[in-house]
């Protein structure tokens, strides 16, 4: 577009040239995202299955230090290198006020740290298969807690 808001002064044969040169990329671009979507499909194919919804009894959202001791030694150690390290206690807090609620991941209050990384170390965890994990060592032991952790 902006390339054709410059041309607007120069000789008609240029103009020209930006409309088919326009034209020309904007049909190659729509042609090489069906290449890449197609790619990208047979790599790795769409899910099939429902995904996983968990709900968490409103006692459950809250990490207590007992529980955050159950939970500490299954998450693995953070990084000491690279981008400021965010701590896990505080992420998996706003992990649980995201399922607890239903909320989606942008409304995570900033109080749980950026939003995108609450996200992206859900995602970690899931994939690293650790997250059925977090949920057991949060599930109420007979012992004391009777309240019902739903999955």
């Amino acid at each position: 577009m902006r390339r054709l808001l410059l041309a607007v002064g120069e000789p008609p044969d240029r103009v020209r040239f930006r409309l088919a040169w326009s034209r020309f990329r904007r049909r190659h671009q729509a042609s090489a995202k069906q290449g890449h979507c197609a790619r990208r499909e047979r790599i790795q194919p769409p899910h099939t299955e429902r995904p996983t919804i968990y709900r968490l009894a409103w006692s459950l959202a809250e990490l207590t230090d007992a529980r955050w001791q159950r939970v500490a030694g299954i998450l693995p150690p953070r990084a000491s290198m690279g981008h400021p390290v965010h701590d896990h206690r505080r992420l998996l807090a706003g992990m649980l006020w995201v399922i607890q609620r239903g909320a989606t991941w942008r409304e995570v209050p900033e109080s749980f740290g950026p939003w995108h990384t609450v996200y992206t170390r859900y995602q970690e965890w899931r994939h690293a298969g650790i997250w059925p994990d977090i949920l057991a060592a949060l599930a109420p032991d007979p012992s004391g807690d009777h309240t019902d952790l739903s999955l």
